[in-house]
């Protein structure tokens, strides 16, 4: 198992680059890179069991045997962040996962999907708040930009019927 040595340096060197910045999509680059290794790991099953035994074998990863693959691929690389966040960016790449996200476009779904928090909030399956003098529209998994529409300027409307003349 060498190659998952060299890639979980390869990993804690790209997650010491990128914590080191600041901003709002500084560690992207990270994320990217363990969805990268893990879609690599996931096309063969048999090397995706080994690698995650070797994982638990890890001595950084203090991780549980229950854990996916992708938490424990973090848990390996992202010391310094505490469970929550480690849990947010989990939930994440899940999400990019499950709706079959290439490693190629991991990093534009993930900014236009509302960026890490997004990502991980709609694979928990939270709904947005919808502001209260407002009307929301919901379908699903479209649009992505939740529509909210001011009551006051919001007019139903239903299909006329023959008989009935006095409906607008």
């Amino acid at each position: 198992m060498r190659d998952l040595d060299r890639n979980i340096f390869a990993l804690r060197a790209l997650f010491s680059e990128c914590s080191s910045r600041r901003g709002r999509d500084a560690l992207l680059p990270f994320l990217s890179g363990v969805y990268r290794f893990y879609f690599r790991l996931r096309r063969n099953s048999k090397r995706l069991s080994a690698a995650k035994g070797e994982l638990l074998r890890f001595q950084a990863c203090r991780s549980r045997k229950r854990h996916h693959s992708i938490r424990m691929l973090i848990e390996a690389t992202a010391s310094d962040a505490d469970a929550k966040t480690k849990s947010r960016w989990t939930r994440c790449l899940r999400f990019a996962g499950r709706r079959r996200v290439s490693p190629k476009t991991v990093l534009w779904f993930i900014q236009h999907r509302g960026g890490i928090s997004g990502c991980a909030a709609m694979f928990a399956g939270r709904k947005l708040r919808v502001p209260k003098d407002c009307v929301g529209f919901s379908t699903p998994g479209y649009p992505v930009v939740p529509i909210f529409i001011r009551k006051e300027l919001w007019k139903p409307t239903r299909p006329k019927k023959k008989d009935d003349d006095d409906w607008d």
